[in-house]
């Protein structure tokens, strides 16, 4: 299983990072509610402010921090993502609906319900509440997230692939598919060209099954997987066998 191709011995990602400094941090489900994501934010500013923890445990809670709380201001959705929706008995939708500015969604007979401010967790009892303005007691049987994530450098297909939010990391890894020469070890993630997420974090959210909620990603986050550096062993010999060559002439002049 690709699972195990990343496991590395290191720091645990961030929150079980801490955990073994101050006791198990609360872990959120693969969608997080957010009474669970407010109370990671609040431990993790704590660990940003304390100085009994390293300088990189106190920068990486500051920016893991950072991120919550835009998901907590914002919600989770951003143009671009898709919901999976099934609401039988009124015939309502079977269907997958496109994330557009607003953040909303649009049904074609209802309008637009607005999604800002929605975490994913949160999403199908708020559109209980909106399409309970037009239909009595909706029965919502489906409401999932696809998250539109782009895959670069040593995958198979380039370009945006859609991940259910609650996918595990290293799962995801293997939607768009990984070149031979894939260095599946030094992938990272990146937002607005900034790595949020470094290779050896990367590598433990695949060890530890953390999904891309968990790793709060968003539509338009980017994953780089770096191609293998292959030695060249014919250049190194001749570049060798030159040094010796220019040494020895040297020699026998002086």
């Amino acid at each position: 299983m690709f699972r195990t191709i990343l496991t590395v011995a290191a720091l645990a990602l961030l929150p079980m990072a801490a955990a073994a400094q101050q006791g198990a941090l609360v872990q959120s489900r693969l969608l997080g509610t957010r009474a669970e994501l407010e109370q990671q934010l609040a431990q993790l500013e704590g660990m940003a402010a304390s100085t009994a923890y390293s300088d990189q445990l106190r920068r990486q809670a500051e920016e893991e921090a950072a991120l919550l709380a835009q998901r907590l201001e914002a919600g989770d959705f951003r143009m671009g993502d898709r919901v999976v929706l099934t609401v039988p008995g009124e015939g309502l939708v079977s269907d997958t609906l496109q994330v557009v500015a607003g953040p909303a969604i649009v049904f074609p007979d209802i309008g637009v319900i607005e999604l800002a401010g929605v975490l994913r967790a949160e999403l199908r009892d708020h559109l209980s509440v909106e399409l309970g303005r037009f239909i009595r007691d909706p029965d919502i049987r489906q409401a999932d997230v696809l998250v539109g994530i782009e895959f670069v450098g040593a995958v198979g297909t380039q370009g945006i692939h859609y991940v259910p939010a609650d996918a595990a990391f290293g799962d995801a890894l293997r939607i768009p598919g990984l070149a031979a020469n894939a260095e599946v070890e030094e992938v990272e993630i990146r937002r607005g060209g900034v790595t949020i997420w470094s290779e050896e974090l990367v590598r433990e959210a695949v060890q530890d099954f953390r999904s891309l909620d968990q790793l709060s990603l968003q539509a338009g986050d980017e994953v780089r997987v770096p191609e293998r550096q292959v030695r060249n062993w014919f250049t190194y010999l001749t570049v060798t066998a030159t040094i010796i060559t220019s040494i020895t002439i040297i020699a026998r002049v002086f």
